[in-house]
């Protein structure tokens, strides 16, 4: 199914209203083999007679006595997500939503997180509506993002000041200091390597002494590995290091698909954080992006000040989970559950607010 999967990973490259890489079939395959929790999933497609009409991939959560949840692959980790269907067509989503019993026989909800206002977001509305299934959203989530726009002074004109600056002077400094050299990953048989680099650089960042680099993060170590030779098999990952005399001193990779990349992680040695040598990697990884036609750089994540300096035209997109809940009794009473819980946290938050402002 790998080839008719990925078809319906349809992106919009300008509005970012769509899915992304992280949708793909190499995504999903990563996430069953590296993540134990998703040692149970399921597929659920829709088809009229040989073509495949849509894909709803599900991790099955066996940890709740009452019953089983089920939960996007990309709640485990991913980006824009939704599922995957041929036309915005509720009768698509109707026919795999009312698989779900064949798939879990039992399931209480399941979990997935979509773009806010955005047409699967619709879909899954309209067809939850249909089929009387009660669901809930949660608070939205901004992710920026900016165009790679068409040639590299038009960009670097839309640079911050002060960045612009920092990117002068890191490439001077860097360059007194040695031989920069940029590499560039693109075959299956370079993955091995390009983990090396990414770990060696880890273990001499900030991050590293923080707790939050990949090398503290087993689980991480685990997805990445599994998911390199993939993407880079497909093409889907777009990886680059710097080098300062041949020593490996920032990395940044993501996936790229369908004219939108999506940053994943971006580190650098902190010995020499002064130089700023990853803000020249993003640079030099942006230019070579444009020659492959991509025009949307995605920074996910949340909306912090240093991802917004590298664009005037910096927009942002939103995400929010929903939960859509089985029509059985054990589907109600997670429904309840929820929304008792939910009320209580905001009564908790409101007391919290009325005593703040007091102070």
């Amino acid at each position: 199914m790998r080839d008719d999967w990925n078809a319906l990973v349809r992106a919009d490259a300008v509005n970012l209203q769509g899915v992304d890489g992280t949708s793909t079939f190499e995504w999903f395959e990563a996430i069953a083999s590296a993540f134990p929790e998703a040692e149970v999933s399921r597929v659920v497609v829709a088809h009229e007679a040989d073509v495949i009409l849509g894909v709803l991939p599900l991790v099955i959560d066996q940890s709740s006595r009452l019953g089983a949840r089920l939960v996007a692959p990309t709640e485990l980790y991913g980006g824009r997500n939704a599922p995957l269907l041929y036309s915005n067509d509720p009768a698509i989503l109707c026919a795999m939503l009312g698989a779900l019993d064949s798939a879990c026989q039992g399931w209480m909800s399941l979990q997935l997180t979509l773009v806010a206002n955005g047409e699967a977001e619709r879909t899954l509305v309209e067809a939850c509506k249909q089929l009387s299934l009660q669901t809930t959203c949660g608070a939205e989530q901004l992710s920026p993002y900016f165009p790679i726009l068409d040639n590299a002074d038009e960009f670097l004109r839309g640079v911050s000041s002060d960045l612009r600056y920092r990117l002068k002077i890191s490439a001077r400094k860097l360059a007194e200091a040695g031989v920069i050299a940029y590499r560039k990953f693109t075959h299956e048989d370079q993955a091995q390597e390009l983990m090396e680099n990414v770990l060696t650089i880890e273990r001499q960042s900030w991050k590293h002494e923080a707790g939050t680099a990949i090398t503290n993060i087993p689980r991480q170590q685990d997805f990445y590995r599994e998911l390199f030779p993939r993407a880079l098999r497909s093409g889907l990952l777009s990886a680059l290091v710097i080098t300062l005399d041949e020593r490996p001193i920032a990395y940044n990779f993501g996936v790229t698909h369908c004219g939108v990349f999506c940053s994943l992680k971006i580190s650098q040695v902190e010995d020499l954080e002064k130089f700023s040598p990853s803000h020249l990697l993003n640079l030099e990884l942006i230019n070579q992006l444009r020659l492959t036609g991509v025009r949307s750089y995605d920074c996910t994540g949340s909306s912090e000040p240093h991802k917004l300096k590298w664009s005037n035209s910096s927009r942002h997109y939103a995400r929010r989970q929903w939960l859509v809940f089985n029509r059985s009794a054990k589907g109600q009473f997670s429904f309840l559950s929820h929304q008792l819980r939910t009320s209580s946290k905001s009564a908790r938050d409101e007391k919290t607010d009325v005593v703040s402002g007091a102070i």
